[in-house]
């Protein structure tokens, strides 16, 4: 049984801001996967609405009136946000998963009536969606289409309690351990037994998938990491791990971290300065760069933990020049909360603020990042003459749960392999985490990098 890179304290769905509120927009980013593709998905469902006000006349007035829309909407997105279970948890599903980009686009189209406070919401939905491979057709070129289905709950208010089968107040559609309401959207599986949820509490949704073109090769911008990219010849990375429970003996943050440690002694790595919870390491052979590598054991969601990833990300100082030019989170992603830049906004009192002008690798090895830690942090680098923001940023994510029993190593793959001088693409990069144990694989991707060198 995996155990995984999720966060034990699910926050909710307002709290810790799952779902973004830019509109998707079409664009040429690229993406590359070992054995993932993306596509642009779109569908149209309907959902059960439960409402607080009294229904107007017309109905369709709800979709005009700020205040409705906005019920409407928190309805909509409550069943959007089942698609993170159903594309990993159903049977369909389990060993060819998928994930959403949150990088969506909601249209409320039509409002019809339904007994009592309830009304019949029809919506449209677009968004990006990283897919294992399996799952779309052979030899499909990218820009065409294809179908994936899926179910989402019809009445998302009410479906949880359908769960209970009448014994010891288990919910039998979910994770036996992450059984309440809260966790539920991440975890429900209708199909396990003896869950006794049937058809009339499913809506069958039926998305249009276009396929985009994957990179064939690139290359991390190294001339800058290997070059003075606003530091001199310092390359600076900064390597988090986080807990999972806490700092003792055997847990599995912990020892994710102890592991990766004796990769780095046993290959070449030589440690300078020797915390118990922060060491930096140096290379000693001879490269074109002076490697500086601060790797700590710290606990997700702390003002500790925001201070260190705020000064990897934009820098202590105003010119940004001690920022990292790579920066690697190897932990829980606390499903999207411990690495948002509204988190860190609230330590700082202020947006955060990448150095636009300094090319930065960030590698988020934690569940789903890719629905969390990708289109916001591209966001943070746009300028005028880089619209997209991905000129000076690559992000390398995890589209479903990482097991910890991996983490060190895949880990250790990505900074050995950006930092051994060899020049690796991108492609080499992602396939050996990939190789690192397939049978645990968590789709793995590099986003931002079409623009790099060939």
């Amino acid at each position: 049984m995996r155990t995984w890179f999720w966060t034990l304290s699910i926050l909710a769905l307002a709290s810790c801001k799952i779902f973004g509120n830019q509109p998707a927009e079409d664009s040429d980013l690229k993406f590359y996967g070992k054995d993932s593709r993306e596509g642009d998905m779109t569908f149209v469902a309907d959902v059960v609405a439960h409402i607080a006000f009294a229904k107007p006349n017309p109905l369709s007035d709800m979709l005009k009136v700020d205040g409705m829309r906005h019920q409407l909407t928190e309805t909509a997105l409550a069943q959007v946000q089942h698609i993170f279970g159903a594309l990993t948890t159903h049977p369909d599903f389990e060993r060819t998963p998928a994930v959403i980009a949150n990088d969506f686009k909601l249209e409320l189209l039509s409002v019809t009536d339904a007994p009592g406070q309830t009304v019949i919401l029809r919506y449209r939905y677009k968004d990006r969606v990283a897919l294992h491979k399996s799952l779309v057709p052979k030899d499909l070129p990218a820009g065409k289409n294809f179908d994936l289905k899926f179910v989402l709950p019809k009445d998302p208010k009410t479906i949880y309690s359908h769960g209970f089968a009448g014994s010891g107040g288990v919910n039998h559609c979910t994770d036996h351990h992450y059984n309440s309401e809260g966790d539920f959207w991440y975890f429900w599986n209708p199909y396990q037994r003896p869950c006794p949820l049937t058809d009339k509490h499913l809506a069958k949704i039926a998305a249009s998938v276009k396929l985009r073109p994957s990179t064939i090769r690139s290359l991390p911008e190294y001339a800058a990491l290997y070059g003075d990219n606003g530091n001199g010849q310092k390359l600076k990375v900064v390597a988090i791990f986080g807990i999972d429970e806490s700092f003792q003996s055997g847990d599995l943050g912990r020892t994710s971290y102890t592991n990766f440690l004796k990769l780095l002694s046993a290959n070449g790595f030589t440690k300078t300065s020797d915390d118990s919870k922060h060491k930096v390491f140096t290379l000693t052979d001879r490269r074109s760069f002076d490697l500086e590598m601060h790797v700590w054991l710290m606990e997700p969601g702390t003002e500790e933990f925001n201070k260190v990833a705020i000064e990897a990300l934009e820098g202590a100082n105003a010119d940004a020049k001690d920022a990292a030019d790579i920066m690697l989170y190897d932990g829980h992603s606390g499903l999207g909360g411990y690495f948002s830049p509204e988190n860190f906004a609230d330590s700082l009192g202020r947006e955060l603020k990448l150095p636009k002008s300094k090319y930065q690798i960030f590698a988020f090895q934690g569940c789903s990042t890719y629905a969390y830690y990708n289109k916001m942090y591209f966001d943070l680098k746009k300028t005028s003459s880089d619209r997209k923001g991905t000129k000076n940023l690559d992000i390398l994510t995890a589209g479903i749960g990482l097991d910890f029993s991996v983490g060190a190593k895949q880990s250790y793959e990505i900074l050995s392999r950006l930092l051994n001088g060899k020049k690796q693409t991108w492609q080499t990069i992602v396939n050996s985490l990939y190789n690192v144990s397939p049978e645990l694989s968590a789709i793995h991707q590099i986003n931002g990098d079409e623009d790099n060198p060939e």
